[in-house]
């Protein structure tokens, strides 16, 4: 039975959370019954009540649902402690913290994080539901015509069933100066102690190498090593996080507020402390939230590298707008690119000639579209798009440059093409130019 309980929990966790992305209605919106969020859990309808709540789409575009509505439903026992503002939940052997004002919940002491925070409406704890979301297996429907979710149990799923070593996931490691647990400042001997040799290592644009752990997308990281110690972190993955409140996916409002930034800068935040650069990368297509972090020792920064060593970059900026658009892919639940060694030439040749005859443009000269110069060079494909760009600095630029912009956002999260080629040259002015060529 309690297995049972806690299994129809966790399914109503799970429905609710995938109405994260589908509205960005307040709470009024939702009251009617004509606006309802309806939810069946195997054919049948869960209801919410005026005494007990409704659930509501928050301003991080995550939906909240009364907690004591489905908790005393499951029969769970349901306090609070108003002076510490957490609210408990307890059944057999498991009990679930509910903080409010913050971006997590505790489950038996572990915490589940959370892009948006616990909240009190009306006198009720609200809690949003996608912070398990990722965490169970069942399946779940959602009816946008009707605004009904289905739920579909699975049997077979056992919440309390040991799991095997091999299966545990990474702990998040919370730090301001810290991902993954390198620390700026670590010697990287540590490093790779903790972490493996990397899988690639690459030159920067100021000269430090970038140590590249690209085995699990979900865990990407890109590590800066100069003098045998760590300059920089850098990862566009969704387990970062420096604190309960600065992490991946909260609005970007979330970050300022709790840094103290003023104001914001080409998509950017940024901010220095500590003698630390920070660096956080909004996506303005999906609710202004904070997705990709780089931290850097100032000390690491110099302007005059890439002058020097612009031909050294090319290898390194190919491979890594690869590895970042497919973190990119890995986050929306998306298949990676395979790499296209045919069609990366393709796309290295029109970036240099772009640089040599100084234009800027998917034609060439010849008037050739990009489809033209595969089909010359005996490319064949049912399926072929590019994305271009010019004078981003490095390969972190150019890739949360063009997740910005709806199109090529489109064509990197196109789930049609299966390859991508990526080529990068630089003009007699050391300025990037950038090709992406997807293929099918």
């Amino acid at each position: 039975m309690y297995k049972k309980l806690l299994g129809l929990l966790l399914v109503m966790v799970m429905a609710f959370g995938i109405l994260g992305t589908t509205s960005n209605a307040c709470y009024s919106k939702h009251k009617t019954k004509s606006k309802e969020i309806k939810l069946y859990i195997d054919g049948k309808k869960v209801n919410f009540t005026k005494d007990l709540g409704y659930p509501f789409i928050d301003d991080n575009s995550r939906t909240q649902v009364p907690f004591r509505a489905f908790s005393e439903a499951c029969n769970f026992k349901v306090s609070w402690d108003g002076k510490k503002r957490v609210g408990y939940a307890k059944k057999c052997q498991v009990t679930f913290d509910i903080p409010v004002g913050c971006s997590f919940i505790k489950k038996n002491g572990k915490r589940i994080h959370s892009d948006t925070q616990n909240v009190i409406f009306q006198d009720r704890i609200y809690i949003p539901l996608r912070i398990v979301l990722e965490s169970f297996g069942y399946k779940v429907t959602w009816d946008g015509d009707n605004r009904a979710i289905y739920v579909t149990s699975e049997d077979q799923v056992d919440v309390e069933e040991p799991v095997d070593d091999d299966d545990v996931e990474e702990p998040v490691v919370t730090s301001s100066s810290a991902l993954r647990g390198v620390h700026i400042g670590d010697d990287v001997t540590s490093v790779t102690q903790s972490l493996g040799q990397p899988n690639r290592m690459d030159k920067s644009r100021y000269g430090f190498d970038w140590y590249i752990y690209n085995s699990d997308y979900k865990k990407y990281l890109q590590i800066g090593v100069e003098d045998d110690k760590v300059v920089a972190l850098y990862t566009n993955a969704s387990y970062w996080a420096l604190d309960d409140t600065v992490r991946y996916g909260v609005a970007s409002n979330t970050v300022k507020n709790s840094l103290g930034i003023k104001k914001t800068n080409n998509n950017q935040l940024k901010i220095t402390k500590n003698d630390y650069d920070y660096t956080f990368y909004i996506d303005t297509l999906d609710h202004q939230k904070v997705v990709g972090v780089s931290i850097m020792a100032q000390s690491a920064k110099r302007n005059d590298y890439e002058n020097k060593s612009a031909e050294a970059l090319i290898a390194s900026y190919e491979k890594q707008v690869f590895d970042l658009t497919n973190v990119e892919r890995v986050n929306k639940g998306l298949q990676p690119f395979e790499w296209n060694e045919a069609v990366a030439v393709l796309a290295r040749q029109h970036s240099k000639d772009m640089s040599d005859k100084n234009y800027f443009s998917h034609t060439n000269l010849q008037g050739e579209a990009p489809w033209d110069r595969a089909k010359k060079a005996n490319i064949k494909y049912s399926y072929f798009g590019e994305n271009i760009a010019m004078g981003q600095w490095d390969a972190i630029q150019v890739v949360s440059g063009w997740m910005n912009s709806s199109g090529h956002r489109n064509n990197i999260l196109k789930e049609k093409y299966t390859g991508l080629g990526v080529g990068v040259w630089f003009n007699e002015k050391n300025v990037p130019h950038y090709t992406q060529n997807f293929i099918r």
